[in-house]
């Protein structure tokens, strides 16, 4: 028992000099946060078909890619209100990736679009404002049928 006491005595010094960094930029789980609500704030406002609220979720000058076309954001927002009675009724985010730096972040959104529908892919580019953040960006585009992520 006395052999063991040196080697216990070492090993709880080295465990109390251990501990874990986290080099976490200040503010970035928030401003993490933040940019989810906003993503997932967007997909809701459409399966609402809130136009108003997913508008305010943009920046002014906000631009859009989809269609093989790039549009303003209210020219978007318009085309989706035509065809508002044609979209699916339901959007499921199924995954979120995103990178911040400083005042800007890129995320990377997959969704399901309704039930059987297929799914989308959007990259949003985000930037922080007076207001919170908001997205300066955005490009969607559609899976082809039975393609899975």
């Amino acid at each position: 028992m006395r052999s063991l006491r040196p080697i216990v005595l070492l090993l709880l010094a080295s465990l109390a000099g251990c501990h874990i960094e986290d080099h976490t930029p200040a503010g970035s789980r928030r401003d993490e946060t933040a940019i989810r609500e906003v993503v997932a704030g967007y997909l809701e406002d459409l399966n609402a078909r809130d136009w108003v609220s997913a508008r305010q979720r943009f920046t002014a000058g906000a631009a859009v890619d989809y269609a093989h076309s790039s549009v303003t954001l209210d020219q978007f927002l318009a085309d989706m209100r035509k065809l508002a009675d044609s979209l699916p009724a339901r959007r499921q985010l199924l995954r979120l990736d995103l990178r911040q730096v400083g005042d800007l972040a890129a995320a990377w959104g997959a969704y399901r679009l309704g039930s059987g529908d297929g799914l989308a892919v959007s990259h949003f580019v985000l930037r922080r404002t007076a207001d919170g953040w908001r997205i300066a960006h955005l490009s969607v585009a559609r899976l082809p049928a039975g393609q899975e992520l």
